[in-house]
């Protein structure tokens, strides 16, 4: 490691500028602060970087078992004493103005990269506003806003977003998580809740949400036929397929007290159109949701629907009983639930008539 640091200080303030290089790390640090009579009044910071490599700062996960023990450690900790040291942390919060600011080139790791990272937060008195938080993923630019007030008891957190097509595959594997479906995901949403733990602020959460995955292809054969007609699926060749195509998948949810409930679930394959309804309780972890797919090449046809319902890790599934009369075969329906699960657990149709896929909230 090597640096510079410069110092000045007059009567009411004091200024520092540090230049730091850590391995391929340069960082650039000014601080600015003023005082009366040994008393901060305000504090300004700045913290900029063209390229930050989290290895050089000791950042890289490791993924050992050791971290996995200590993780769960951590959950086992007592939530009231979570609580306390949350309280006590927003305590000893500083009222003069602050404003701190980040701008960094791209942030890289072993497996993720961040880019045009650009962060601002400035406070003052019992409220702090995060008014820039902006960075692309993987060439997907994102956008987050934010506020806090402590002077709320229990503080109070209000924050917006968006991110526009990010790629699902990098994204589940930075967050470790296995997955085989693909597509490009965009979100918006602003949400608000009181609360001084995850769980406090889980169940007071209320906002809007809403999401658009386009150009998805699930691993399994062909899922969208099979939805609409068992026939179809077992004599086409469908039954073969190696993975299905879906051209949008999008919904807009409301939330209130933690409860996120949709009424305009759309999916639309090259086979089908589906629309459903249903809601997630995010406290308790449960869902209950219904699909009704339809089949863009049956002229007549007696739509079926197909429930999931339980726990979000394994839900139970069902199909109305017209379908089971009317496509011979209930069980092999349960063969659609997997589709769902992997959308909600876990080229463009050549149509010009298609309904866009984009996000959109209730004004």
């Amino acid at each position: 490691m090597a640096g510079e640091i410069q110092l000045a200080a007059d009567t009411h303030s004091a200024r520092m500028q540090a230049d730091a290089r850590l391995d391929e790390t340069d960082l650039a640090l000014s601080v600015e602060l003023t005082h009366n009579s040994g008393t901060l009044d305000s504090l300004q910071a700045a913290l900029s970087s063209a390229v930050v490599r989290l290895e050089d700062l000791g950042l890289q996960a490791a993924g050992t078992n050791a971290d996995a023990a200590d993780h769960q450690q951590g959950e086992d900790v007592d939530a009231g004493t979570r609580k306390t040291s949350v309280q006590q942390l927003l305590a000893k919060l500083p009222r003069y103005p602050v404003e701190l600011s980040l701008q960094v080139g791209s942030l890289q790791g072993e497996i993720t990269r961040f880019d045009d990272i650009n962060v601002h937060v400035s406070g003052s008195g019992t409220t702090y506003l995060l008014d820039q938080f902006d960075f692309s993923y993987d060439t997907a630019p994102a956008a987050i806003r934010g506020i806090v007030d402590i002077s709320l008891d229990p503080p109070g957190v209000s924050v917006a977003g968006q991110a526009e097509s990010i790629p699902l595959n990098t994204l589940s594997r930075d967050l470790g998580i296995e997955t085989d479906i693909s597509g490009s995901l965009n979100l918006r949403g602003g949400v608000s809740a009181q609360g001084a733990t995850g769980a406090e602020l889980l169940q007071q959460l209320d906002g809007s949400m809403a999401f658009a995955l386009e150009n998805a292809t699930v691993e399994g054969a062909a899922y969208d036929v099979l939805a609409t007609g068992i026939l179809t699926w077992l004599f086409s060749g469908a039954a073969l397929e190696k993975s299905t195509f879906l051209d949008c998948t999008m919904a807009q949810f409301t939330l209130e007290d933690g409860i996120a409930r949709t009424d305009s679930l759309f999916v639309e394959s090259p086979n089908m159109i589906a629309t459903g309804v249903g809601s997630f309780n995010l406290p308790k972890r449960t869902l209950a949701l219904t699909l009704t797919p339809r089949s863009k090449s049956r002229s007549i046809q007696f739509p079926s629907s197909i429930s999931l319902r339980g726990d979000m890790a394994s839900p139970r599934t069902s199909v109305s009983p017209i379908a089971a009369t009317l496509d011979i075969s209930a069980e092999a329906m349960l063969f659609v639930p997997r589709l769902l699960v992997k959308i909600f657990g876990g080229s463009r149709s050549q149509s010009d008539t298609t309904r866009p896929c984009e996000v959109m909230l209730a004004q």
